[in-house]
């Protein structure tokens, strides 16, 4: 078990904590909380887009 990889394990479990903190606190960071927004704005579009494509089919059938 060499230094380095000693050092590797223990940048893996920083990370791993970074991970898990910004889990955790994704309210009081901005970026996070953007893509998170995004997320949601990204679903809304899509649903938004669907409904379009329904009602488009309905008033065709409803005309012809």
């Amino acid at each position: 078990f060499s230094i380095g990889e000693a050092g590797e394990v223990h940048n893996y479990l920083e990370k791993k904590e970074d991970t898990v903190s910004s889990f955790t606190s994704i309210c009081s960071q901005p970026d996070k909380k953007m893509i998170y927004y995004d997320g949601i704005l990204y679903f809304y579009i899509l649903y938004f887009y669907i409904f379009v494509f329904f009602t488009f089919i309905f008033l065709c059938f409803y005309i012809f």
